[in-house]
């Protein structure tokens, strides 16, 4: 099985013609004590259908900036399709390669790492034999020595006005205006509803409250249990450009309980922001200017 790509990371990079590989890995922002797992496939056609192609010396090197040193290589390896570890299944043209990167990056450091696989690819079959081609894909990732939030994986559910509400705890380091969001997925794996969470918390903030909203989940028609999936989200410092302080996230997931479609409200989205909108487009046209 193939996980998840982490958010943001290209699916696919052509290698030679007609053959795509695919590097990724589970996470896009990781913090000191976080592993990192990724996986390559090589295949012809990007169809995702041919056979994975068995690959030669498949190799890792890990590298990073640092502003005093420059590029500075932090750890070199192999990855494995022996069905040990984090490899699922041996021999199925997955390889697979997984590290905790505060063992390797330098105390004190932060910024992007970057993931350099090399590897020889079946290229042609020809009388003579096979004839082998180089190949390399990248993966990168942004590394954190501490996040101003982080979710502490404790959850409770509730129905509140035909949504569903689920609370994530947290723990707040640093006060401030955060954008936070969740993903909700049904037992199939499908993506049903997102949860966007725009507001300012004080470190005296234990959980927040994501909403899924009931119309959206009784349409959809395929009751739980749900899965809240990739949970995450970064600290908003007005005129502070990127890269944002990002939470840490949480990628596994909160399963929650069976629920029947019509366990939901069938009615329209209302709120405060809403109807300012409304309000606002209502004067607009009453005063005859466009919009």
């Amino acid at each position: 099985m193939f996980l998840r790509p982490a958010k943001n990371q290209p699916t696919s990079s052509s290698v030679h013609h007609n053959i795509w590989a695919v590097f990724t890995g589970n996470l896009r922002h990781v913090f000191e004590g976080d592993a990192v797992h990724t996986q390559l496939v090589v295949a012809r056609g990007r169809s995702g259908t041919s056979p994975h192609l068995q690959l030669q010396n498949p190799e890792i090197e890990i590298a990073m900036f640092l502003p005093d040193e420059g590029v500075v290589s932090l750890h070199k390896g192999r990855f494995l399709d022996d069905g040990r570890g984090y490899d699922r299944e041996a021999n199925d043209g997955i390889y697979s390669f997984s590290f905790v990167p505060s063992q390797v990056v330098p105390k004190g450091a932060s910024g992007e790492v970057k993931m350099r696989a090399t590897y020889a690819i079946p290229f042609h079959e020809g009388p003579s034999g096979t004839t082998w081609k180089e190949g390399m894909s990248m993966f990168r990732f942004s590394y954190y020595q501490k996040a101003p939030m982080e979710f502490t994986g404790r959850f409770r559910e509730t129905i509140e006005e035909g949504s569903l509400v689920v609370y994530a705890g947290v723990k707040i380091q640093q006060p401030g205006w955060y954008k936070l969001r969740s993903l909700l997925f049904d037992a199939t794996g499908a993506p049903v509803a997102q949860s966007m969470i725009d507001e300012e918390f004080d470190t005296n903030v234990d959980e927040v409250r994501f909403v899924f909203f009931g119309r959206v989940l009784r349409q959809h028609k395929v009751g739980g249990p749900y899965t809240v999936g990739r949970v995450d989200g970064y600290l908003f410092e007005p005129g502070v450009p990127p890269p944002r302080p990002q939470v840490r996230a949480i990628v596994d997931g909160y399963e929650t309980r069976t629920y029947e479609p019509t366990a939901f409200s069938d009615a329209e989205w209302d709120s405060p922001a809403k109807q300012r909108r409304l309000d606002l487009l209502r004067e607009v046209r009453s005063k005859g200017l466009p919009y």
